[in-house]
C-alpha cells in the first residue's frame, strides 16, 4: 500500500481485516473513511485528530526524538533542554546551509525513532539515558557556541538509535535519495515531520 502513514497498520485477511492507528502506543481501530482521509496517499500527520492527540510532535517542538524523550520523563513543554534545542534549530540550523543535512535527517528518521522509543517496553530507561548522556551534553555545547560539536553529538545519538532499532537499511536508502526532498525550505525543516511529497521510511 503506497505512501501510508508510519503509524498505520493493517491486520487480518482480505475480507476480515482491520485497520489500526498505533500513534498512541496502542492499537486504535480506525474506519476506512478515516484511513482514506488521513492515512494514505497525500496524508499529512499534522491534520490527523489521533496524531494531534497522541503524536510526539506538538506545536514547535525541536524534533521528534527530543520531544518524546521529554514526554516520557514528564518534562514540561518549557523544559530547558527543549527550549535550547528549539532556539538552536530556529536561530542557527535553519540559517546556515552547512546544517541543512542535519535538519533533513531530523525530519526523515526522527518520527520513526520516536515511534520506536514510544512503544519500547524499556522506554523510560532509554529516555533517561538519552536525556542525561546526550541531550544535556548537546545543550551545554550550544551554550558554549560549539555548534559543530553539538550537531555531531546529535548525529551520533541518532545513529546509535538507528542501529539499536534495526533501521540502518532504510535510513541509508533515505540518505542516498537525498532524504526525498523535492523543494527544501529551511524555515520549515527540523520539526520532525515529513513534507507531503516525501516517501515514508518504514517502521518495520
Amino acid at each position: 500500500m503506497a505512501n501510508t502513514c508510519n503509524y498505520y497498520q493493517y491486520e487480518g485477511g482480505l475480507f476480515s481485516g482491520g485497520e489500526y492507528c498505533l500513534v498512541s502506543g496502542n492499537k486504535e481501530r480506525i474506519s476506512s473513511d478515516y484511513y482514506n482521509r488521513y492515512c494514505c496517499r497525500d496524508y499529512n500527520m499534522r491534520d490527523c485528530p489521533l496524531y494531534k492527540k497522541y503524536g510526539p510532535y506538538i506545536g514547535t517542538s525541536a524534533c521528534f526524538i527530543t520531544t518524546i524523550t521529554c514526554k516520557i520523563l514528564n518534562k514540561e513543554d518549557d523544559d530547558t533542554v527543549l527550549n535550547k534545542l528549539r532556539n538552536f534549530r530556529n536561530n542557527i540550523l535553519q540559517n546556515n546551509s552547512d546544517y541543512y543535512d542535519i535538519l533533513k535527517e531530523y525530519d526523515s528518521i526522527g518520527p520513526v525513532i520516536a515511534f520506536k522509543i514510544q512503544t519500547d517496553n524499556n522506554k523510560k530507561r532509554i529516555a533517561e539515558s538519552l536525556y542525561n548522556n546526550f541531550l544535556t551534553k548537546i545543550t551545554n555545547l550550544i551554550e558554549l557556541e560549539e555548534y559543530d560539536k553539538a550537531v555531531e553529538q546529535y548525529h551520533i545519538m541518532t545513529l546509535l538509535l538507528i542501529n539499536y532499532y534495526g533501521l540502518k537499511h532504510d535510513y541509508n536508502k533515505e540518505v542516498d535519495s537525498g532524504y526525498h526532498y523535492q523543494d527544501f525550505d529551511a524555515k520549515q525543516a527540523g520539526h520532525g515531520y515529513k513534507p507531503k511529497e516525501r516517501k515514508k521510511l518504514k517502521t518495520e
